[in-house]
């Protein structure tokens, strides 16, 4: 009886250390824990596209608990330089337990996205905006600029506007950001690679990719679909001008106040043609 009991003990004691270890391993793959709710307007909204870990909420505390860096950072939008706190994005990404292969989407509170994929990140060297040396945590709101927060993303390898793969870098760098999503780069850029924009020519692939790179930003694919709501016209919308009024389609790129006084989207004057045209081109593959 006594032989029995000792027996028992002992695969209780096994399936016991074995359900602690799962957990323990589990936890460990899915990475930094995430609060249910957001509890300051500070709070970094952090959602998975894949679904197969409930998104949540990082604290300015902990994001600030994770590898960060002290660099001297230049702010464009205020024309000066910080002495900052900043998190590599790639190290936010290790600690929620995703790979370098991962895409980010990041989403601002004036419905502004910005979209950074594996090959940017490892090149540019993103990264997001914690403190800045002199002012209250979290106080992003500075002189003569607007407030990026709650939070600001930038980048560390340099870009020329007009450049060939990136013509508009600024776009990489959004303030205001209270929301990410990570995702494979397949399942995020998904309706654009897929129906009629599965087989696309070179120049509509040129015209994709700048598409994802800039217009995205203010404008989401379908209703409710990806991209920025910034602008109330979708890319379903703008395909008819693409299709049917090509004169109208080049000026609203270059320069929109020339057709609308009291426009929001800034000019692209340093577009070229071609383009322009490779945009045109890929919006055109949308059913009529």
């Amino acid at each position: 009886m006594r032989k029995k009991q000792l027996k028992s003990n002992f695969f209780t004691i096994v399936a016991l250390t074995l359900t602690l270890s799962s957990g323990l391993l589990c936890q460990a793959s899915e990475g930094l824990e995430l609060a249910p709710e957001r509890m300051d307007e500070g709070d970094l909204e952090v959602r998975f596209a894949d679904r197969a870990r409930p998104g949540g909420f990082l604290s300015r505390e902990a994001l600030l608990a994770l590898p960060v860096e002290e660099r001297e950072l230049y702010i464009p939008y205020v024309d000066a330089h910080f002495s900052a706190t900043i998190l590599p994005l790639s190290e936010l990404l290790s600690a929620l337990g995703k790979d370098a292969e991962s895409s980010v989407l990041s989403y601002s509170y004036d419905g502004y996205v910005s979209f950074y994929p594996p090959e940017f990140t490892a090149e540019y060297a993103p990264f997001i905006l914690l403190e800045l040396e002199g002012f209250a945590s979290g106080d992003l709101n500075l002189e003569g600029g607007p407030d990026l927060g709650p939070y600001y993303i930038t980048f560390a390898g340099e870009i020329e506007k007009g450049s060939e793969v990136y013509p508009d870098p600024d776009n990489k760098r959004p303030f205001g950001v209270n929301q990410i999503t990570i995702g494979a780069y397949d399942h995020l850029m998904a309706p654009l690679y897929s129906g009629r924009f599965a087989d696309l020519t070179p120049i509509q692939q040129s015209g994709r990719h700048l598409w994802i790179h800039n217009c995205m930003s203010c404008h989401a694919w379908t209703e409710g679909g990806v991209g920025g709501d910034l602008s109330n016209r979708t890319a379903e919308f703008i395909s008819i001008h693409a299709r049917h009024n090509r004169r109208y389609f080049y000026d609203m790129v270059r320069d929109p106040a020339k057709l609308i006084s009291d426009v929001k989207m800034p000019n692209h004057h340093h577009y070229e043609d071609a383009q322009i045209e490779a945009i045109r081109l890929f919006l055109r593959q949308f059913p009529r």
